[in-house]
C-alpha cells in the first residue's frame, strides 16, 4: 500500500503516540492539487491532508511510499516523524490510521 501519512493514537486520546508523514516535498504538490491551501502550507508544522474531489488519490499515485512492514519507532525511508514518539502502554487500546489513496484503520493493544 502506498502511503503519505501514518498515525498511531491511543483510543480516546487526541495526540498521536507516533505520527509519520511523507517528507516535506509533498506540500507543494498538495497546494497544486488543492488538498492544502497556500495558508496551510505556509504555516505547516504538519498540514493535515483532506481528500478534496478525489485529489488525495492522485497525490498518493504520484508520491506515495510503498509500505509492506511497519515497526513501532522505526521511521521508514521517505517519511519523517512529526512530534515525539511515546511509549505504548501495555493493555491500552490503540488505533493505527494509514492514509493513502484510501484510509485504513486498525485497532490493537500495546
Amino acid at each position: 500500500m502506498n502511503l503519505i501519512e501514518i498515525r498511531i493514537t491511543e483510543v480516546g486520546q487526541v495526540d498521536p503516540s507516533w505520527w509519520l508523514v511523507h517528507h516535506d516535498g509533498w506540500v507543494a504538490e498538495g497546494v497544486d492539487m488543492h488538498i492544502l491551501t497556500p495558508e496551510e502550507a505556509e504555516r505547516a508544522g504538519i498540514p493535515v491532508t483532506r481528500d478534496i474531489d478525489g485529489e488525495r488519490g492522485r497525490l498518493v499515485d504520484s508520491i506515495g511510499i510503498p509500505i509492506t512492514e511497519l515497526r513501532y519507532g522505526e521511521v521508514p525511508d521517505g517519511f519523517r516523524q512529526h512530534g515525539q514518539l511515546h511509549e505504548l502502554v501495555p493493555n491500552h487500546l490503540y488505533e493505527l490510521l494509514a492514509i493513502g489513496s484510501s484510509v485504513g484503520e486498525l485497532e490493537f493493544y500495546g
